[in-house]
Order: C-alpha cells, then structure tokens, then sequence
C-alpha cells in the first residue's frame, strides 16, 4: 500500500469513479470529507495520517454497528477496505530487534525514538519491552 495521504485516498476515489465502483467511490469520498474536516479544525495538532487513522476507525465502527442491526454484505466490503488502510503494527520481534540494536539508555529517549514509527507501533508495548530488558 502506499503512503497513507489525504492524497492517495482523493486518488483511489478518482480511480474507484473511473472502474464505475459506486460503492467504493462513495466509501473513500466520505473518507476524504471527514479527513478534511478534521484537518481544517485539527486542534490539537495531529499528523494527516494520525487524522486519517482517526477517520478510518470511525467509519469501521459505523459500519459494524449498521451491519449488526441489519446484516448487510456491503458494509463488511465498507469494513475490510478500511482495515486494510490501516497500517500494520510493528511485532513485539521487530521491537525488542530495534530495542536490543540501539542500547537505549533511559525510557524518555525509547519512546522519542518509536514515535516515529506513528501508529504502527503500540507504545504500551514499546514501554514494557524496554522495563523488562532492564
């Protein structure tokens, strides 16, 4: 997958407008919308790819509340092509590798350094991985 953009999802709407897929175009449409919304009044100054992950669990949990009130097939496709713009998480391997590879000193300095990994990490995790390597 590429970059996770407000960008690369106008292009795969552009795209799911020109394969005629109603359905998706109207899916990431709504997605771009709510990504716009929210950069326009990001207060709290998230990153794009932090609001666009925002926007994405939002849109999960709207269709998986609809589909357990009425079953639709539709929204378990709406539901897997918004996991699957998710990125991945980062394994507890790659993490310890990372932790064990940088010798890092104190836990200030550990978790500046996974923060750029953004959301593909799970700080919790980062956290107790490097306070038992201690």
């Amino acid at each position: 997958m590429s970059e996770l953009t407000l960008k690369f999802i106008k292009s795969e709407s552009e795209r799911f407008l020109f394969e005629k897929n109603k359905d998706m175009r109207k899916l990431y449409s709504t997605l771009a919308g709510g990504v716009e919304t929210k950069l326009y009044t990001n207060t709290e100054k998230k990153t794009e790819e932090q609001l666009i992950i925002s926007e994405i669990k939002m849109i999960i949990e709207g269709a998986e509340t609809l589909y357990k009130n009425n079953s639709d097939k539709k929204l378990l496709k709406e539901i897997e092509a918004m996991v699957a713009l998710l990125p991945k998480k980062m394994s507890e391997a790659e993490i310890a590798i990372i932790l064990e590879d940088n010798k890092f000193t104190d836990l200030p300095k550990v978790m500046q350094f996974f923060k750029q990994f953004g959301a593909s990490v799970d700080m919790s995790q980062v956290r107790k991985l490097y306070q038992s390597s201690k």
